[in-house]
């Protein structure tokens, strides 16, 4: 209700709109989370806050096609270093039953934060997802000397099914 208020008495007030969008989302009333979303990007286009959100609901939507176009509309540095935009994308791209796509975009994002064991292992995950089960033992192996322990787990998988 505050929120409400403060977007009349503040109609250029993205955060409200953002979060009023946010809010609808996770009560799944898309077609008020596009209206409040559509407000908040309007007043503030570069943020990529409002575009995450957008994305999140083009997906809901069934509409993953979109989302993966607006979201790959961002300059790759924005992408590949926010966990969350990434995350989405590959959402996206696995609705689209592209997990090689996703798994391109986290070896980018692994590739250019090297010390992290998150992104390794997130790409030894859509590299095995996608069938690249070799490709997918670098990047845990790389993940697990990073101490990550579910990649260590996850490359105990992927060399039991070498065999």
């Amino acid at each position: 209700a505050s929120l409400l208020r403060a977007t009349k008495l503040e109609p250029g007030l993205a955060i409200g709109w953002g979060v009023l969008a946010d809010m609808a989302l996770e009560e799944n009333k898309l077609s008020l989370a596009a209206q409040h979303i559509a407000r908040a990007r309007a007043i503030e286009p570069a943020n990529t806050r409002w575009r995450l959100i957008e994305a999140r609901i083009l997906r809901r939507g069934n509409k993953p096609e979109n989302a993966v176009r607006l979201l790959r509309s961002l300059p790759d540095d924005e992408l590949l270093a926010d966990p969350n935009l990434l995350a989405e994308a590959a959402a996206c791209y696995a609705m689209l039953s592209r997990p090689d796509d996703a798994a391109g975009l986290y070896m980018m994002a692994s590739a250019r934060s090297p010390e992290d064991a998150d992104l390794a292992f997130d790409a030894a995950v859509w590299l095995d997802r996608a069938g690249r089960p070799g490709d997918a033992e670098g990047f845990a192996s790389a993940a697990a000397n990073r101490g990550h322990q579910k990649a260590r787990e996850l490359l105990g998988n992927l060399k039991k099914s070498d065999r």
